[in-house]
């Protein structure tokens, strides 16, 4: 059960990636009665969240690799939430590009890490069957993103929401790092030494 655990705990840091990545064209416009933007400020601050998380993205593989997709989420969850509170504190257009990049950085490892998870924790046979829940609540994540955080947001306003929002990121990093005795590589996988940058020079 303490896998399933984990697993959960990981479905959790994918749903708020996923949620967080949809949930600009809702947050963003209601932010600009506050800052002043145009459209275009808005479109660049919404894409620094895709900067981030394309960035993180070799990154995070290696490190999934190398230390424990656990730990890796975790790190990138704690990034997530300083950029959750940054945004909610924000007062200007540059602050909001800067915590939205923070939080896609922080959101990159949570796919990666899933995955890693799931190939060294469970057997092969339900790999295809745990995909299928990840991708589920992953594209649930992004449906919450829209609507419902629109709603939240008429009552509690888009600073109280990214605050809960980032308890609920770091109280999961948390538990993340106390369940990492739990996590155990797989020892047939073969040990590859190559780094990150002679992986690019390979592709």
């Amino acid at each position: 059960m303490k896998y399933y655990f984990v697993y959960g705990l990981l479905l959790i840091s994918y749903f708020l990636a996923c949620l967080l990545r949809g949930a600009s064209g809702v947050i963003l416009p209601e932010v600009a009665e506050y800052i002043p933007m145009s459209p275009s400020i808005i479109g660049v601050i919404s894409g620094m969240f895709f900067y981030g998380y394309t960035i993180a993205q070799p990154y995070c593989g290696e490190l999934c690799d190398r230390k424990s997709p656990l730990l890796t989420v975790s790190f990138g969850l704690i990034i997530l939430g300083l950029g959750l509170i940054i945004f909610a504190m924000a007062n200007t257009t540059f602050i909001l590009a800067v915590a939205r990049f923070l939080i896609g950085l922080g959101s990159g490892p949570t796919f990666c890490a899933l995955l890693a998870y799931q190939a060294n924790a469970f057997p092969p046979k339900i790999f295809a069957r745990l995909m299928g829940l990840t991708i589920m609540f992953g594209h649930f994540g992004g449906v919450i993103g829209i609507t419902p955080i629109g709603s939240l947001m008429d009552i509690f306003g888009y600073q109280r929401i990214h605050i809960f929002l980032a308890f609920i990121a770091i109280f999961t990093a948390i538990l993340l790092v106390l369940m990492m005795k739990s996590y155990k590589k797989n020892k047939s996988c073969v040990k590859e030494k190559k780094s990150t940058f002679q992986g690019f020079k390979i592709i």
